[in-house]
């Protein structure tokens, strides 16, 4: 071969092994990784995961699981337990997809303090300025089933931004009010994301016509408000929500595989669906007449983009989402949001002694300073999804904890996180192990 021939070839190897680098997942450039001995943390405590999450799967009280502890912005600790689907035998990966419901609603809260960054709202606003069928909310007294009835009065006040970010709207879900639960399959309006052929649009507008469980403002009531805030963050900005959630927050921190929908061929690339069953004390495949608790990623309308149950997502994928938080609202020099909205959000939100702190979309928990004894620290920035996933943000420590399985409203699911937490907490021996329920 004469000498140009040679630097011809030369030169096309080297443009195929630079398109191969440049053509990998960006998680294997944009994650970093390091040891637990590296972190500051115990190898041989870290293990005890191991330890919970077989057993779990052993026993039957899950199928399968994956668990994510990362610290200093570095993952120590990422694996796989059992299987994504038991009667194929095939083995859970840390690549799963998997329906994080209510892990939604941090996400859809950014979206919202995005916009209050941006000057395109104000958390004062009463809703009814972007969804007029808010405006002169009522409270709902009695209702009678059997004849489509009930009684009202007037709410003291408006429903705000404000109000929608904590849970204190009024706005509860069906499956923890009977009441509500007829009010609203009659209404036709979801608990959660659905195969349905509906939209934001029309049942938050028919949401704001019935009556709320108690004046805006003055407790807690878990419910579809950020369902509510989805729909304001499309009004707003002019897109659906989904399209707003790309293009500011999962396209920007290269979160590539959490979205609403994804095509139909990708539905192997998620986690089966399970529920336990009692009497045979074990897991069994999930099945419902209500569509909206299993296959609305990949299959039915894909048009209800439900703002409080409605992405999947991968761990690696929402460790990132966390990380950005951590970091006080950029992740590796992509920001998403200021240090200041981010302090409001991680701060308790909620007035008066309700028995939780709450900010802008995450639970928050204290302990004891380690470094001041008799002063307090945030340990726990979290929150946790219907079908099994859960996380936390211990900005204490700077760790960061997910666990995703993929079983509906699972009795065990208590045990499990505990066990999580508790190994994860004593691998950094900050935070004091959770006492045993």
């Amino acid at each position: 071969m004469n000498r140009g021939k040679l630097i011809r070839s030369l030169f096309y190897i080297a443009m195929i092994l630079m398109a191969g680098v440049c053509c990998r997942h960006p998680s294997n450039q944009w994650i970093l990784h390091s040891t637990p001995v590296e972190a500051g943390m115990n190898g041989d405590t870290l293990a005890l995961i191991d330890t919970l999450l077989t057993a779990m799967a052993d026993e039957g009280k899950i199928a399968g699981a994956v668990a994510l502890v990362a610290r200093d912005g570095k993952i120590v600790y990422n694996r796989a337990f059992g299987y994504s689907d038991i009667e194929a035998g095939q083995p859970m990966t840390t690549e799963h997809l998997f329906r994080i419901a209510s892990m939604t609603k941090p996400v859809v809260s950014v979206a919202i303090m995005q916009l209050y960054e941006a000057g395109m709202l104000r958390l004062t606003d009463p809703v009814s300025l972007y969804i007029p069928s808010f405006e002169s909310p009522s409270v709902l007294l009695s209702h009678d089933p059997s004849e489509q009835s009930w009684l009202t009065r007037p709410a003291s006040r408006e429903i705000t931004i404000h109000h929608l970010l904590t849970h204190t709207s009024g706005i509860g879900y069906g499956f923890n009010s009977q009441w509500l639960r007829q009010l609203y399959s009659a209404a036709g309006i979801p608990d959660m994301a659905t195969t349905g052929d509906i939209s934001l649009e029309d049942k938050m507008s028919v949401l704001g016509t019935l009556p709320l469980l108690h004046d805006p403002g003055v407790r807690f009531t878990y419910g579809l408000s950020t369902d509510v805030l989805g729909r304001v963050v499309e009004v707003v900005s002019g897109m659906t929500l989904g399209q707003y959630i790309h293009k500011n927050i999962t396209s920007p921190l290269k979160m590539e595989e959490t979205r609403f929908f994804y095509p139909k061929e990708m539905g192997n690339r998620f986690a089966n669906l399970y529920s336990y069953d009692s009497r045979r004390q074990q897991v069994v495949p999930y099945s419902s007449n209500r569509s909206e608790a299993y296959d609305f990623a990949t299959e039915g309308a894909k048009r209800y983009f439900s703002g409080g149950s409605g992405l999947s997502s991968t761990i690696t994928d929402y460790y990132i989402f966390c990380q950005a938080i951590l970091n006080g609202g950029e992740y590796r020099g992509t920001r998403i949001l200021s240090e200041e909205s981010v302090d409001m959000m991680t701060g308790n939100r909620l007035r008066g002694r309700q028995g939780r702190e709450f900010g802008y979309g995450f639970g928050i928990e204290r302990g004891e300073d380690p470094h001041n004894p008799g002063d307090s620290v945030v340990t726990h920035l979290g929150w946790a999804g219907a079908f099994g996933t859960w996380f936390t943000i211990n900005p204490s420590s700077n760790v960061i904890a997910i666990v995703m399985t993929q079983v509906v409203f699972n009795p065990w699911e208590r045990e499990l996180t505990r066990g999580f937490r508790n190994a994860v907490n004593a691998s950094t021996e900050v935070t004091p192990p959770l006492p045993s329920p």
